[in-house]
């Protein structure tokens, strides 16, 4: 049986895949930090969490010492310690019901040879992507939890505005006494401090006292 003509660089080979190893391990490091770092968003302040992704993202690309990285959202920018303008990025789009509301990027401060996209990998591109994804989702769940609060305090100060003090009412007619002595009918004076709305009926009591043979049919 003939054998197999061995590789004629076996060192060289070896050196590529342990290289290709380490490239796959610092991106899956970058993407847990980010991760990890997005996870606990809702405990620190938005502004600190991007500026932290940000500041992990070079450690995720191929040459980290040269590697710079920003994030626009918005008019607000977070950008790297060693951020400088570049002919080499990579760039991904950050959406929030596809409507895009941002980007973050990756930059290079010298030229490397060319990858996948100019000097980046594959694999780099798919992380980038990926991060631009995440700090969606997180922005999106912000938005719901601040529109949530929102609202929230919007109800409880008009119930407060309602309920709160002393309200001179007739024992009789049921009408209100405004701060300036005027009395108004109960339906008015909520209108007039609300945004609430009145419906007419009759409830069951006064039907049956008012038009008691409707009441017992």
């Amino acid at each position: 049986m003939p054998k197999k003509n061995p590789s004629p660089h076996p060192h060289r080979v070896d050196i590529k895949h342990v290289h290709d190893l380490n490239e796959r391990t610092k991106e899956l490091k970058c993407l847990y930090g980010a991760f990890k770092l997005l996870g606990v968003a809702d405990d620190t302040p938005l502004e600190k969490t991007l500026q932290e992704v940000v500041d992990l993202l070079p450690s995720g690309w191929q040459f980290p010492k040269i590697a710079c990285a920003r994030l626009i959202f918005g008019d607000k920018e977070y950008r790297s310690e060693r951020y400088v303008q570049s002919n080499w990025i990579l760039t991904a789009d950050i959406f929030q019901k596809k409507e895009k509301i941002g980007s973050v990027e990756v930059a290079y401060a010298e030229m490397r040879p060319e990858c996948f996209q100019g000097p980046f990998l594959e694999e780099e591109v798919f992380l980038l992507e990926a991060i631009a994804k995440l700090i969606g989702q997180v922005l999106q769940r912000k938005t719901l939890e601040e529109e949530k609060t929102r609202l929230y305090l919007d109800i409880q100060k008009k119930y407060e505005k309602i309920l709160s003090g002393f309200i001179p009412i007739c024992a009789s007619c049921k009408n209100i006494r405004d701060e300036e002595g005027v009395w108004h009918r109960l339906e008015a004076y909520v209108q007039k401090r609300t945004d609430a709305t009145f419906s007419h009926g009759i409830c069951p009591a006064c039907l049956k006292k008012l038009y008691p043979y409707f009441a017992n049919r």
